[in-house]
């Protein structure tokens, strides 16, 4: 029981962390044709994670190790609160595992 409950938790956060960057689209597709303009499609975001993700990393030689920490501490952040908040079956989360 356990086990199924953890792989759907599992299942339920890789969902939220792919479909968060499709909503973003939708919701520039649907303003900018509000504003009667033609913007970029629904994928762009998936676009743009590629071609961050792809980039090499920049740190200058003056920063803290605070400045290399810090995106694997928000990563961390939101992974935990994906964990915790159940979105599509009620009492899916781990807090009350």
């Amino acid at each position: 029981m356990k086990m199924t409950k953890l792989l759907l938790v599992c299942v339920q956060v890789a969902l939220l962390f792919l479909a968060a960057p499709l909503v973003s689209g939708f919701i520039r597709k649907i303003k900018n044709n509000l504003r009667m303009r033609r913007g970029a499609g629904i994928f762009q975001p998936y676009y743009n994670f590629i071609k961050l993700f792809s980039k090499a990393q920049v740190v200058s030689k003056n920063t803290s190790w605070v400045f290399t920490v810090t995106p694997a501490i928000v990563l961390a952040s939101s992974l935990c609160a994906c964990f915790l908040i159940p979105v599509f079956q009620p009492g899916l989360s781990l807090n009350n595992m």
